[in-house]
C-alpha cells in the first residue's frame, strides 16, 4: 500500500522547518489532468516546489510474485501440518520470484503435487534423524535438507527439518514456507525497478524543472527484509550515474514501520544518504495534501 499524501506532507514539513516558514500557493496538476501531473506544487518563501512521489519494490514484479506464492502455499500449509512426522520443525523453501504459470484452475493439482512431495520427503528426512537427539548430542541442534523438483514445477525446492532440544512439543511437525533469493542475484534484480521509477517520473518533473521549480522525487520502500536504505542507495547509484538535470532533490521514505518511518535525503556529490535520517510518526501526518 502506498503511503502517497503522508509522505508528501512529510517532505513538505520537513522543508518549512528548513525555511522557517509555512507552504503556500497548493496546486494538485495530477487533479487538474495537468500537462505535468506531479502531486504537488507548493511554495515555500520565494522557492516554488513540484513534489512527486513513487512506490519502490525490491524488485520487479515482487507483489505479483508475493501473491502468487501465497495463492500456492496458504490452503496446504496448515493442512499439512497435521500430517507431517510428529519431531523437528520442517521449513520449505521456494525461489523469490514464485511462479508456476498455471492458470487457476490448475492450481489445486499443483497443490496436491506440492503436498505429496512434502508428506514423501518429510518422511525420508524423519527418517535419516539420529537416534539420540538430546543437548548433550546436538547443543545447536540439528537440520538436514532434501532439494528435489515436484512434477510439473518449473523449478526446484527445498525442505528443511529443524529439532532442537528447546523447542516445545506445539512445534513438532509444523510447517513454515519461506522464500529465498541469492545476494548476487537480487542486486541486479533491485536495479530494475529504481530505474524504471527514474525513467517513468523523468518527463513530468523535467517540464517542473524547466518553469523554474525546484523538483524533489520521494521513493517509498514498505518492504523490511529485502530493502534497506543502504541497498536502495546502490540502486539510485546505478540508475542515475550522474545527477539528473531534471532532479534537484531526492528522499527516500521507509514505512515498513508502521509506528515510526524513517526519511533520507540525497547527497548528489556524496552520493549517499546525508546523515542523521529523519524519524517520522505517520500517525501525526495528514492523510489529505
Amino acid at each position: 500500500m502506498s503511503n502517497e499524501a503522508k509522505a508528501c506532507n512529510a517532505v513538505i514539513q520537513l522543508l518549512e522547518r528548513r525555511a522557517e516558514q509555512d507552504c503556500s500557493h497548493k496546486y494538485y496538476p495530477e487533479r487538474e489532468n495537468a500537462a505535468a501531473p506531479v502531486e504537488i506544487i507548493f511554495s515555500i518563501g520565494d522557492s516554488t516546489y513540484a513534489l512527486e512521489h513513487t512506490l519502490v519494490e525490491p524488485f520487479s514484479k515482487h507483489i505479483h510474485f508475493g501473491q502468487r506464492f501465497s495463492q500456492l502455499v496458504s490452503p496446504i500449509s496448515d493442512t499439512i501440518s497435521e500430517q507431517l512426522p510428529e519431531l523437528g520443525v520442517y521449513t520449505l523453501y521456494f525461489p523469490i520470484n514464485t511462479s508456476l504459470g498455471t492458470s487457476r484452475e490448475a492450481l489445486p493439482q499443483m497443490q496436491h503435487v506440492l503436498s505429496d512431495w512434502v508428506s514423501e520427503n518429510a518422511q525420508l528426512l524423519h527418517e535419516r534423524l539420529p537416534p539420540c537427539l538430546d543437548r548433550d548430542h546436538f547443543p545447536y541442534g540439528y537440520k538436514e535438507t532434501i532439494t528435489g523438483t515436484p512434477e510439473g514445477f518449473p523449478y526446484p525446492i527445498t525442505l528443511e527439518i529443524k529439532v532442537h532440544w528447546s523447542l516445545s512439543d506445539s512445534h513438532n511437525g509444523i510447517l513454515i514456507c519461506d522464500r529465498v533469493i541469492s545476494e548476487s542475484n537480487l542486486s541486479n534484480q533491485r536495479n530494475i525497478p529504481m530505474l524504471r521509477a527514474f525513467c517513468n517520473k523523468r518527463r513530468k518533473l523535467s517540464e517542473c524543472h524547466e518553469l523554474g521549480y525546484i523538483t524533489a522525487l520521494i521513493i517509498e520502500t514498505n518492504d523490511i527484509s529485502l530493502t534497506n536504505y543502504v541497498t536502495v542507495a546502490d540502486a539510485v547509484r546505478a540508475a542515475t550515474r550522474i545527477k539528473p538535470d531534471w532532479l534537484d532533490k531526492l528522499f527516500l521514505i521507509n514505512t515498513s514501520v508502521e509506528s515510526i518511518w524513517a526519511m533520507y535525503e540525497w547527497d548528489w556529490h556524496d552520493q549517499f544518504w546525508i546523515h542523521p535520517h529523519h524519524s517520522i510518526s505517520p500517525n501525526e501526518l495528514s492523510e489529505q495534501l
